[in-house]
């Protein structure tokens, strides 16, 4: 069908959110097509809670977030793919709305909207204005054909080289100012952890850029 979804979320030691994540993923109002698990290779229950929700579950032997989530995009064969992080959550109208404006909107290949972080306390931020957060995105199966894939050098997913890949080739890519991902923020938090590590690759990859585009090559 037109509308077809692949939800991909690629997870190591991700048992005490993914419950949550999943059934986000079920209650959506346009059901996900396909809900794929690719558990980067977990010391924990990940794969247990898998069997338990009936979710397809395939492990990619602990190759990085970037490698698993590409590994789970050349497995998607429907026409839109989406991605969650294991720990997140989604508004329960994110698909049905995203997926609409893209068959309104037949230039555009992928479409963003906006992020609300929570925290574990209950507290819970303001809405933020529509972010490229890999979460809080839909994508036509296509531009991972045009683009590529993702960024493997890093043990978290590192997604600015691709959206800069994307902007440098001109690809249509919109934001609709609705309610999209919720966004858990704790202690177990990759970049929250690891702080200077989870933000080098960004300043790396943007000096990277900038550098490009002054010489030409």
């Amino acid at each position: 069908m037109l509308s077809e979804c692949t939800a991909i979320l690629a997870v190591k030691n991700g048992k005490n959110y993914l419950r949550e994540a999943i059934a986000s993923i079920k209650a959506q109002t346009l059901p996900i097509s396909r809900v794929l698990v690719i558990d980067d290779h977990s010391d924990d229950d990940t794969v247990d809670v898998c069997a338990e929700l009936g979710i397809e579950c395939v492990t990619s032997n602990g190759v990085g977030q970037g490698a698993a989530t590409n590994f789970g995009i050349a497995m998607a064969s429907t026409p839109f793919i989406a991605i969650l992080d294991h720990d997140d959550t989604w508004d329960l109208r994110k698909t049905e709305l995203q997926i609409q404006y893209l068959h309104n909107n037949p230039s555009t290949l992928a479409v963003f909207s906006q992020v609300q972080n929570f925290y574990t306390n209950g507290s819970i931020s303001r809405d933020f204005p529509p972010s490229r957060a890999l979460g809080s995105s839909i994508f036509r199966s296509e531009i991972f054909q045009e683009v590529g894939l993702f960024d493997t050098t890093t043990i978290a997913l590192n997604s600015l080289p691709w959206w800069l890949e994307v902007a440098h080739r001109g690809i249509r890519i919109d934001s609709l100012d609705i309610p999209a991902l919720y966004r858990r923020v704790h202690k177990e938090n990759f970049n929250v952890i690891n702080s200077e590590e989870g933000q080098q690759p960004r300043f790396s990859t943007i000096r990277s850029k900038i550098q490009s585009d002054v010489t030409g090559k």
